[in-house]
């Protein structure tokens, strides 16, 4: 199978994927709000944050494993593969034993930072057992690592797809009952144990072999390529997860747990629009990039990442708009009255996140060239400021005030930072960078932006088969406007042919 329609496959394969989460998230996440109550649902969000945590200790490997295996197995060097896997899996043997130790230390740690002596008990629990679980997957992700490296994503999406339907069923069970956090991390423990078990049978498939009796150690040059590598990626990840985990933190700190839920339920679509697009254009790009980077060199990258995100632009903006009109309709027929206040979130935060996931390749892209140590440095600052701009603005503005602040982030980055970085690497002017990935986007969907937002003003949605019908028209007519606007004749046979339709060319692996 040609690189393109690998692509293309896992492409598809991660928006079921996804699709099927949003059936899970419709369907589970009012069960959980109505069982747990707003209080218990905030306390549950707050502690899988915490122990989203312990994803940092991967220290950028993930990704670096990938890249590197990548490259060995597509120039076919047998033992430096060999070589490879051995230091990774021992790296992440090493990183397993450490998280294991941290989450144990959290647990018994947790009275020390849960004021509620009522919530001593489920936090030292969720910590305990799902601090351990979490942590012991790193002995199995070198397993992940190799199938992302063959770019087999399919693999790694049956066993999320997996993860999701076993926690989905056992929540009813477990909560049937007495409704606690406690009770619901063992559902969420088994989805986890389901998706590594799936993965470790997959992975072993892939681990590489060589007739030539490969190095014990990889080269001291080598190593220290991995761990620079490792380490600008680990700056990019640790960035992520302070955007991303930080916010929840200081409304569970400065507010309470129901503002906590009202955060949540409002970010929750757009954390998912997130993964949409890294279903679509994420970890398998980084991947595919190091491929094209080790078969054609840079100008062939970076010819690729200029294609990619003409297509990823209008992606993410008509996702943007359609979550920004239809968004907060949805979440009152989804969780009823009372969370007028997720509607802030949500509208606020669609257009910056929108602004950003319009360049999504570029970060696998300059993965791919190990030149992502600058945006990792300018994510990591970025981070930080909307970490002060949160703890200053939550105290004059409450919850809003954090929302304003990760939006102000956001936007700068998208707009300023990332357009110089992106044109740099793909060696074009940045004005012309800017034009073609911002703002013709922007003006090749504006009429049928406003004609969505005019469709929901006099035609409101109130329930699910109106917003259904809503969303079947607003995405016709923003695709009418990518396809006839967005893109050139050519890039429309492109589409055509990675969707399998139309002439076929044979490929070898392009």
């Amino acid at each position: 199978m040609s690189l393109k329609r690998k692509l293309g496959t896992a492409s598809v394969l991660n928006l079921l994927d996804y699709v099927l989460k949003f059936g899970t998230v419709l369907v589970v996440s009012p069960y959980l709000i109505g069982r747990l109550g707003k209080d218990g649902y905030g306390v549950w969000v707050v502690l899988t944050a915490l122990i989203g945590y312990l994803d940092l200790l991967d220290l950028g490997l993930s990704n670096t494993a990938v890249r590197y295996l990548g490259r060995a197995s597509a120039a076919d060097r047998q033992g430096e593969s060999v070589s490879l896997y051995r230091h990774f899996k021992a790296l992440y043997a090493r990183i397993g034993a450490v998280a294991v130790g941290v989450a144990l230390l959290g647990a018994a740690l947790a009275p020390w930072f849960v004021d509620d002596p009522a919530l001593q008990q489920d936090a030292r629990w969720v910590l305990g057992f799902g601090g351990v679980a979490f942590g012991g997957t790193f002995f199995l992700r070198i397993y992940s690592a190799l199938i992302k490296s063959h770019v087999q994503y399919h693999r790694i999406i049956i066993a999320s797809m997996a993860r999701v339907m076993v926690y989905s069923v056992l929540v009813f069970f477990v909560l049937a009952g007495e409704a606690s956090v406690t009770r619901l991390i063992m559902a969420w423990l088994a989805g986890i144990a389901v998706e590594q078990t799936l993965l470790f049978f997959q992975g072993r498939k892939f681990v590489p072999t060589s007739e030539v009796e490969a190095a014990s150690d990889l080269a001291l040059e080598q190593r220290r390529e991995i761990r620079g590598f490792a380490g600008k990626h680990f700056l990019a990840v640790m960035a992520a997860a302070l955007r991303e985990r930080i916010d929840v933190q200081v409304v569970g700190g400065a507010l309470n747990a129901v503002a906590v839920t009202h955060y949540a339920v409002g970010s929750r679509l757009i954390m998912m629009f997130v993964d949409v697009m890294n279903a679509l254009f994420g970890g398998h790009f980084l991947a595919a990039f190091s491929r094209v980077h080790a078969r054609d060199g840079e100008g062939g990258a970076a010819g690729r990442l200029l294609g990619t995100l003409r297509f990823s632009a209008h992606l993410a903006l008509a996702g943007g708009v359609v979550i920004f009109v239809l968004g907060p309709p949805f979440i009152d027929r989804w969780l009823g009255p009372g969370f007028e206040d997720s509607h802030f979130v949500l509208r606020i935060l669609a257009p910056s996140y929108a602004l950003m996931l319009m360049q999504y390749p570029v970060g696998p892209f300059l993965g791919s060239l190990n030149r992502h140590g600058v945006i990792a440095t300018v994510s990591l600052v970025g981070a930080v400021f909307n970490l002060v701009g949160s703890l200053i603005l939550v105290r004059f503005a409450g919850m809003p005030g954090v929302v304003m602040a990760t939006a102000a982030e956001l936007g700068i980055t998208a707009l300023l930072i990332w357009p110089v970085l992106a044109a740099r690497a793909a060696m074009i002017p940045l004005g012309s960078y800017w034009t073609q990935i911002i703002v013709r986007p922007l003006l090749h969907l504006l009429p049928a932006a406003l004609a969505v937002w005019w469709l929901a003003r006099t035609y409101p949605p109130t329930t699910y088969v109106e917003l259904v019908g809503h969303g079947v028209v607003d995405g016709i007519l923003l695709m009418i406007a990518i396809w006839c606007t967005g893109f050139s004749r050519l890039e429309r046979a492109e589409v055509m042919r990675v969707l399998g339709f139309g002439n076929r060319v044979v490929a070898n692996d392009a």
